[in-house]
């Protein structure tokens, strides 16, 4: 991650790679989050900070938009916070895990203990979120982040962002360890900003079995309607209102035959 660091935004924005990018927007941008990030820390980072303020103006950022899943708003207004956000987003992160940085007094490079994003996270984040194109819309992307270059506080901080801006935003992975790792990791920062209910990790399998069962268990539906004949039928969530937005981890294992290029295929047991 140190050698990741040392790339600035010169390096990475020569070494990106995608269609209709605009370098020159994403530099602009990119500015626009490195001071404020800088100006945040500056000001917080110190012996018992209490972060309820800034925590109070990253809401205050983002303010109450409500996204419904035929209605996504992602107009102009709401593009110019994300900067911003990723800023406040970020500087709340790097405080939040700042014990070691105290610790480190009179070291010479105190700096180094302190979690800090580098400008391909940043640059990443803008990507998936649409920022740096011509048109800037919020559509499906595919981001290529190699191992070790801080792939899980990426997609955190993009969950974070989304779900401020509205969205119900579900983490998906191979994995059952990964994400619970992942997942873990990043509830102290989802729970300070009152996310915990629109933000889940978990498999491919359990995203399939949210899915099915969001207006109630399938399973139970169908065993009453055959054995009883009854007319039971699934009830309307009024709950779940947010649209929603599904960022993979390990995109390549979910192309693979095994997730992608199978179905889901979910059972009941009839008893007597």
């Amino acid at each position: 991650n140190e050698k990741i660091r040392r790339h600035g935004i010169a390096y990475v924005l020569k070494s990106l790679d995608g269609d209709d990018i605009d370098g020159k927007q994403l530099e602009k941008r990119y500015d626009q989050f490195n001071q404020i990030y800088q100006e945040l820390i500056r000001q917080n980072l110190k012996p018992n900070m209490k972060l309820d303020k800034l925590i109070e103006n990253i809401k205050l950022i983002a303010g109450y938009i409500k996204q419904e899943p035929n209605e996504i708003d992602w107009d102009a207004d709401i593009r110019r916070k994300v900067p911003e956000l990723v800023a406040h987003i970020f500087a709340l992160w790097t405080l939040k895990n700042a014990e070691h940085y105290f610790e480190a007094e009179g070291s010479d490079n105190r700096n180094s203990y302190l979690l800090q994003p580098h400008a391909a996270q940043v640059i990443s984040i803008f990507r998936m979120l649409g920022i740096g194109d011509k048109n800037e819309e919020l559509k499906n992307n595919l981001v290529q982040i190699g191992t070790g270059e801080g792939k899980s506080i990426t997609l955190g901080v993009t969950a974070c962002i989304l779900a401020l801006l509205g969205f119900h935003v579900r983490c998906a992975c191979y994995s059952q360890y990964l994400s619970q790792r992942d997942y873990q990791a990043f509830v102290p920062l989802f729970d300070s900003l009152g996310l915990l209910n629109y933000i889940h990790y978990g498999t491919f399998n359990r995203l399939c079995e949210d899915i099915i069962n969001d207006n109630g268990d399938i399973r139970q539906v169908v065993e009453q309607i055959i054995s009883k004949d009854s007319n039971t039928g699934m009830k309307n969530n009024q709950n779940i209102k947010r649209a929603k937005i599904l960022l993979i981890d390990e995109v390549d294992v979910f192309f693979s035959r095994d997730f992608y290029g199978n179905v889901y295929t979910p059972t009941a047991t009839l008893r007597d």
